[in-house]
């Protein structure tokens, strides 16, 4: 039907370049009504879309789509001299009088309330309105800009209702908001009749102007409530077309730069609704109860583009800033009760009037510079700090050995939770639980508990086992049980791709399955729907999992709908109690109302500065949570990082040598000698480190270190698994990750798959809760039971050979990703909820 409309209106734009129509009369501005309905799986998509939650009735971003169609009827009439498809909507008004319900049937209407025309451009002014019942439930006042129609200057004025009739609908609606109790999971009470009322078409006041109403800084930028903003996303073309496919709203500006150019923008345009719909999202605008939004577009956001969302005056005023420039592009303002305090949440601290993550990645280190020299010249010697933070990480690694004790993690820990505070200034130390926590939803699965598998996929599929294979959308896999799955760990071991201590404790687990069902314990998962969250594999052996995440995340319906086919137990946390970042606190709470014997498992991670925002709030959970229970904790820790390691064992590692693959060893070594390679090995530290991931990824899993240090020394149970590099969704869209670990692979470091490292971790996460004493007694327990895929004896930093593995697996820079997500939308991972990048 769209598609119809954008014809019509591309035809109509040709005769209107081909023939200058006259400005058109009052009673020639066309007038559109239509049935529709709003439909709930339109609704949840939007709201995945905007990374918010997903309400019981239609978000406004829903009805402005179904005012849509209407609005592209009158765009393609021919009476209007106006080339609809250059025109971008330049400000929107929308009130939803009473909730809108899913399912049912709705009138939409619309006509063009004014038409204006000057040097500048043509500009259409419609407004259009929904109802339900035969009562105005959602209107809406959109502005709609060509600046390639310009002429004689002519305004006209189209019919206009009676500021007493408007009144009269608004009365009806309200009083339905009042009267109708607010909708059940599936399904919405029928409102009450009302009688028919006439267009609403306008609103009060004028276009949203901050710079006036707020004033600007020295620099000649807005100035905002706070110097954190509220959120951030980086919006591509695939967000356009998902949008598009979303909504019907298929202009060619929105989807096609060249399209973009010919009428005068430098690029392809996001669809200015899905920006307004994505700050609703973030301020928890859902529409479940009534509500007004007012948003200005100052200047289009050409895609692909950064941008932050940032308070500017009180609660529900904000505004779309570009990231690089600082140019506020979007002024909005939304007044509802369901806008919750979107500035909650862990922030960073501020350096120079700007959030500064240096503060606390180098800030972790400095506090330990005064007593040590050769810290103090690692960090003296760096600068700039991105590119050179990692000697200084090799030094503190050096120093925050377990075997010396826990005193420099218990330092650390201190000063990153008295660095990192709440919006409103509360330090991360002064948190306590927060009491009265919902119970939350429980998924029961159906089937009967299976013994310890693990899925193998590719070159890790045995030779015998080539031709029993399954496929799936990642390809072809195997599942491994028992003595086969042994038999090919004991290769592994031998090859050196994992360390002694894990077949041993794997062997134990496959002998006596009953172990994974972990009786008497709930297992919670902070970010369970990651890829490498062990509750897949603890729910099909039947054990008790709890789910913390965003309970509307892609990943958490996934794993909701894997656990009805499991034989095990999934408590989800409720909306409100899972995000570890906004909310702490909240997450403490609901984890000590569990039932069982407890234990947290941190599988976190998020991109740049937020996977140490992550990491800190995931610390602060457990330090809560640790504090008023005997919970057990465990932690995955990355291969890319640097570790002590004890002397004999690094003597070992330097006489093990290159493990040889398809580059042959004295390939690698002619790089190591002409690049200058260095030592994996100094000090008694294993330096892994890669600058491709930053201080931030380097200071977020010491966060973990540290916490597993203190615990362990205070006797807790705890766990700690390096985990092995994995081919998860965050490095396989990467294409210099996609290639630098194909070129790995060759270099003889095999990485894994995702799924495949989950349920390994899994099976060494069950052991060490049924043996505290292994790592308790322990002083490398860092190390011990590592699956670092030989990473641990490489004989040269993995950074200097990062070009190496770059040029042989250069040709996947060239290939598109064909992987899991292939052919569908990547939804944003959420703080708190993205994939494990190992």
């Amino acid at each position: 039907m769209q598609t119809r409309r954008y014809a019509a209106i591309l035809a109509a734009a040709a005769r209107q370049k081909l023939s200058r129509r006259a400005v058109p009369h009052a009673d020639e501005l066309p007038r559109v009504k239509v049935h529709a309905v709003a439909e709930r799986a339109v609704g949840e998509a939007i709201a995945r879309f905007a990374g918010g939650g997903v309400g019981g009735h239609a978000p406004a971003a829903l009805l402005h789509q179904l005012c849509l169609g209407p609005t592209l009827d009158i765009l393609a009439d021919t009476r209007l001299p106006l080339v609809a498809t250059g025109a971008v909507i330049t400000d929107l008004r929308w009130e939803i009088l009473s909730p809108v319900p899913f399912g049912r049937p709705l009138t939409v209407r619309a006509l063009v309330a004014s038409f204006e025309r000057d040097d500048q451009g043509t500009a259409l002014r419609i407004v259009a309105d929904i109802l339900y019942d035969g009562a105005v439930c959602y209107r809406e006042n959109a502005r709609y800009l060509d600046r390639g129609s310009t002429g004689s200057p002519a305004r006209v004025l189209g019919e206009v209702p009676q500021p007493e009739d408007v009144a009269q609908s608004e009365d009806v609606a309200q009083s339905r908001a009042k009267t109708s109790p607010a909708p059940a999971v599936h399904g919405e009470p029928s409102a009450p009749s009302a009688p028919s009322a006439p267009l609403a078409s306008s609103f009060p006041g004028t276009a949203l102007d901050f710079r006036a109403e707020f004033g600007v800084d020295e620099n000649g930028h807005l100035r905002y409530a706070s110097p954190h903003a509220l959120a951030e996303r980086r919006f591509t073309a695939t967000d356009a077309r998902h949008w598009a496919r979303l909504t019907g709203d298929i202009n060619p500006i929105h989807l096609s730069g060249a399209t973009a150019r010919l009428f005068g923008f430098s690029g392809a345009v996001l669809h200015g609704a899905a920006t307004d719909a994505w700050a609703c999202g973030q301020l928890g605008v859902r529409g479940d109860a009534p509500g007004r939004g007012e948003v200005t577009f100052r200047a289009p956001l050409v895609l692909p583009q950064k941008v932050v969302l940032r308070a500017v005056g009180e609660e529900g005023t904000v505004a779309v800033v570009e990231e690089r420039t600082g140019r506020d592009l979007v002024h909005l303002r939304y007044t509802s009760p369901e806008l919750h305090e979107a500035q909650a949440g862990i922030v960073l601290p501020v350096r120079e009037g700007k959030p500064s993550s240096t503060a606390v990645s180098r800030g972790m280190v400095e506090v330990f510079a005064e007593g040590d020299t050769a810290l103090a010249t690692a960090l003296e010697e760096a600068i700039p700090w991105r590119r050179t933070y990692r000697e200084p990480y090799v030094q503190l690694t050096r120093i925050d050995d377990p075997a010396h004790g826990a005193q420099v993690a218990r330092t650390g820990l201190d000063f990153v939770h008295h660095t990192l505070t709440l919006h409103d200034g509360t330090p991360l130390a002064e948190l306590r639980p927060r009491a009265g926590a919902p119970r939350g939803e429980i998924v029961r699965g159906t089937t009967v508990p299976c013994p310890f598998t693990v899925p193998f996929r590719g070159r890790e599929i045995p030779e015998h086992l080539r031709g029993a294979t399954r496929r799936d959308a990642r390809g072809e896999y195997v599942y491994l049980s028992g003595t086969e799955l042994l038999e090919h760990l004991a290769l592994w071991e031998a090859q050196g791709r994992v360390r002694p201590g894990v077949l041993t404790a794997l062997t134990e687990v496959v002998e006596n399955p009953e172990m994974m069902r972990l009786e008497g314990r709930t297992v919670a998962v902070l970010g369970a729907g990651a890829e490498l969250s062990p509750a897949p594999t603890l729910l099909a052996t039947g054990a008790r999992v709890a789910g913390v995440g965003r309970s509307e995340s892609r990943r958490m319906r996934t794993l909701r709908a894997r656990a009805l086919e499991t034989a095990g137990k999934l408590h989800i946390a409720p909306p409100g109690f899972g995000d570890v970042t906004a909310a702490p606190d909240a997450v403490a709470g609901w984890l000590l109302s569990l039932p069982g014997d407890l234990v947290v498992v941190d599988t976190l991670y998020a991109p740049g500065y937020k996977f140490l925002l992550v990491e800190a709030g995931a610390d602060a959970v457990l330090r809560m949570v640790g504090e008023e229970s005997d919970a057990a904790f465990a932690w995955y820790g990355s291969p890319t990082d640097a570790y002590p390691i004890p002397g004999n064992d690094a003597a070992a590692a330097g006489a093990a040598g290159l493990p040889g693959g398809r580059v042959s060893r004295t390939a690698i070594r002619s790089w190591a000698k002409l690049s200058g390679a260095r030592p994996a090995r100094e000090g008694g530290v294993v330096n892994l480190l890669q600058d491709i991931q930053g201080p931030n990824y380097a200071a977020a899993k010491r966060i973990g270190r540290w916490r597993a240090t203190v615990e362990r020394e205070a006797g807790r149970t705890i766990s700690y698994t390096i985990a092995p590099m994995s081919r998860t969704e965050s490095v396989l869209i990467s294409q210099p990750l996609r290639a630098g670990y194909a070129g790995l692979e060759r270099l003889g470091y095999p990485p894994l798959s995702a799924d495949t490292a989950a349920a390994l971790l899994a099976g060494l996460l069950v052991w060490d809760l049924h043996h505290p004493e292994a790592t308790a007694s322990s002083t490398s327990f860092l190390t011990d039971r590592a699956l670092d895929g030989g990473l641990l004896s490489i004989p040269y930093q993995p950074n200097d050979l990062a070009g190496l593995a770059l040029l042989s697996g250069a040709e996947k820079l060239f290939v598109r990703h064909h992987g899991p997500t292939a052919g569908r939308l990547r939804e944003r991972p959420a703080v708190g909820d993205a994939s494990s990048g190992y």
